[in-house]
Order: structure tokens, then C-alpha cells, then sequence
């Protein structure tokens, strides 16, 4: 059975890639020997057989209260000293490499799969390159601002990207030649007979700046002149959650016409009762909540970036909004809540659509494939 160490550095503990990292470790581990090594407490982890957590400390990533000054003191050295990178990062990151590789050593490992950005995982990359475990760098992100590396994009690593938009992105700044994309998939089933609420829709994502998500809550306004029984929900949590509240409050609109969810685990029960779901983001990796929403019978309107254009068919099973403002979206907004014959329309189409695109099964046999490529 292969064995692969899984390492996702992301700062937050929750959101899109950890999300994404626990479905597929869950997808797989039937088959794979998976070793799940975290800088921070996830908000849900991974379960199931053949699955293993570690946690190590990362002075970049792991929260902390000295978190904000390490940052600052590790950056401004990296822009000084560019070309010191690789000595940088070796006293910086040392404990987090250190238990890559005693994880890697002890469990053999065969793979090391990093899942978040080349910049962010760089350390990890390069300090494995010269050893013998197969390297695997997931790419789930459109943002390629500020990117430093240090490991050789052309030597012994499969990059896998979330959309064929994040692949051509990366693959010019790097100049790789070992891609794959693979885009998200589903995990819940298809629902077809929810019964839903009236004029309802939703935000499901993290509350962070370039959502579109202060857009979102200035077309409601307008919308409630038209549906006066319009219900927006609000799922999620981040760093943004205090403003968001304070603007809702600020809007003077029916108390009961916005809520603010919150963070949710498994946002069927909601999705499951929305009409549709709205996603404004500036730039958007995959865009995986709107594949969920559909599965549930919500129709997705989304922004024309990153996945968001692997999953919508313009017309067919949702709309785009051709820029990201509360105008945009109150008008796309209107146009489905107006017409139920083509509300229903993209909802059947959009189960056809998922079903043939974002399968479980065909996701599983292409990621062992390329494991086996590998090893």
C-alpha cells in the first residue's frame, strides 16, 4: 500500500484547502496509506480507516501570539536576502521540516503531498528534492502575488491544479512541465426533491476581503424592493465576520431577511432548503461551494475567474456576473428569482452537469494514477 504524508500550512485552520484536503484523504484512504501533518488545529479533521494525524509547529504559519512579529522578521529578511532564501527557511522552519522528516524516515513515506501554494510550501519542496520520496504540489489558488521559490519547479515534482485557469497561471510563473488539473469534486450526494424556501439565497465561504461578500449585502437592499420576501444567508466565519454583522446592522433591513450562519461543517441542511447560491469572489481557485450548492438543487451565480468558469455554463446552468458589484448581482439576482420556468431549468441541468464532471470515482482513479506514475 502506498504511503503519502499529506502537509497543509495554511494559517487559518479551516477554509477552502482544508476542506478540500480532508474529502480527498477520506476518498482515498481505503486504498492509501495516509499521513495528515497540520501547522494548525484544523476545525474538523480527516476520519477513517488508514488515517493518521500529526500536528508540528511552524513560527509562519502556526497561530501564536508571536505569530504577526516572527512574519515581519521573516519576509523583510527574504527581501533583503533573496538569495539566502533556502538558509532562511531552514532557521525558520526547522521544527516543521524536522518532522517531515521523521514522519518520512519512520512511516517510509513514498510521496509527499504539499497542499497549498508553491510559494507557501517552497521549504518543503526543496528540502525533499534531493531525497528519494516523489513530491506532489497541489495548487489550489489563483494568487501568485509575491512569489519566491527556492526548489526547482523541473525536477521530480507533479504539480496538480484545482482549474485549468489556476494551471495556466502557475505554469507561466514557474515554467513547469509535470501538470495535471484536476478539479474538485463532490462528496454529498445529488438531492433533487428539496423542498426549498421562496426567493432565498446565499454566501457560503470564508469572511475574508475579495469575496464580493460587502457587494453582496448592497444588492440585497435592492432586491428586498422587488422581493420583499428575499432571504440572504451568510455561512461562514473569518476575520471579517465583526464588519460584515456591523454592515448588516447599518443597512436597517428586516432583521429577519439576513442571517450570519457562521462557520458549518456540513452545510447540506442549508443548501438544501436555498434557491441559489451566490458567490462575487475577485479571484477564486476552484470555487468548490458551488458544486455543493448544486447538488442540492441551488442554482450558482459566480464571477467569470479562476474554477468558478470550469463549473458554470453561462445560460445554461447559472450566471455569470461580469464584475464584481452589487449592481451585477442584484440584476442576475432578479432575473432567476423572476422566472421560475428557468430557476428550475439550470437546477435540473446543473445535477447533469455535476454528476458527469465532479465524480468521486473518476477523481480517485486519475489521483492514484499519478501516485503510481511517481513511485
Amino acid at each position: 500500500m502506498l504511503k503519502i504524508l499529506f502537509t497543509e500550512t495554511g494559517d487559518t485552520g479551516f477554509g477552502g484547502s482544508y476542506h478540500s484536503l480532508k474529502n480527498l484523504v477520506e476518498l482515498i484512504s481505503e486504498e492509501v496509506e495516509c499521513h495528515v501533518l497540520y501547522s494548525n488545529d484544523p476545525r474538523v479533521y480527516p476520519e477513517g480507516k488508514n488515517i493518521y494525524i500529526y500536528r508540528a509547529y511552524d513560527p509562519i504559519t502556526t497561530r501564536t501570539i508571536f505569530r504577526g512579529f516572527l512574519n515581519k522578521v521573516y519576509y523583510k529578511l527574504i527581501r533583503l536576502f533573496s538569495r539566502q532564501k533556502k538558509m532562511i527557511d531552514s532557521i525558520f522552519r526547522r521544527s516543521f521540516l524536522c518532522e517531515i522528516n521523521k514522519i518520512v524516515k519512520d512511516k517510509k513515506i513514498d510521496i509527499i503531498h504539499t497542499n497549498n501554494q508553491p510559494f507557501r510550501d517552497d521549504f518543503i519542496l526543496y528540502d525533499n528534492q534531493n531525497h528519494s520520496v516523489g513530491l506532489v504540489s497541489h495548487i489550489r489558488t489563483e494568487n501568485i502575488k509575491g512569489i519566491s521559490i527556492s526548489h526547482d519547479p523541473k525536477k521530480n515534482i507533479r504539480y496538480i491544479s484545482v482549474s485549468r485557469s489556476v494551471e495556466s497561471l502557475w505554469s507561466k510563473a514557474l515554467n513547469y512541465s509535470n501538470s495535471y488539473v484536476l478539479n474538485n469534486f463532490l462528496m454529498d450526494n445529488i438531492e433533487k426533491n428539496n423542498e426549498k424556501i421562496k426567493h432565498s439565497y446565499c454566501y457560503l465561504g470564508r469572511l475574508v476581503g475579495g469575496k464580493g461578500i460587502f457587494e453582496l449585502l448592497d444588492a440585497h437592499v435592492e432586491i428586498l424592493k422587488t422581493f420583499p420576501d428575499a432571504r440572504l444567508s451568510i455561512i461562514g466565519d473569518g476575520p471579517l465576520r465583526e464588519d460584515v454583522e456591523s454592515k448588516i446592522d447599518e443597512l436597517q433591513v428586516p432583521f429577519h431577511s439576513i442571517s450570519v450562519v457562521g462557520f458549518v461543517d456540513k452545510p447540506k441542511k442549508y443548501l438544501s432548503e436555498i434557491e441559489a447560491i451566490v458567490l462575487p469572489s475577485e479571484k477564486e481557485g476552484f470555487g468548490r461551494v458551488l458544486i455543493e450548492g448544486m447538488a442540492q438543487g441551488c442554482v450558482a451565480i459566480g464571477t467569470r475567474t479562476g474554477g468558478i468558469k470550469d463549473i458554470i455554463v453561462d445560460g445554461e446552468n447559472g450566471f455569470f456576473l461580469e464584475e464584481v458589484s452589487s449592481d451585477e448581482i442584484k440584476k442576475k439576482v432578479l432575473t432567476l428569482f423572476g422566472d421560475s420556468d428557468l430557476l428550475n431549468k439550470y437546477r435540473e441541468n446543473s445535477y447533469e452537469y455535476i454528476r458527469e464532471r465532479f465524480s468521486p470515482e473518476q477523481y480517485k482513479a486519475k489521483i492514484i494514477s499519478i501516485y503510481r506514475e511517481i513511485t
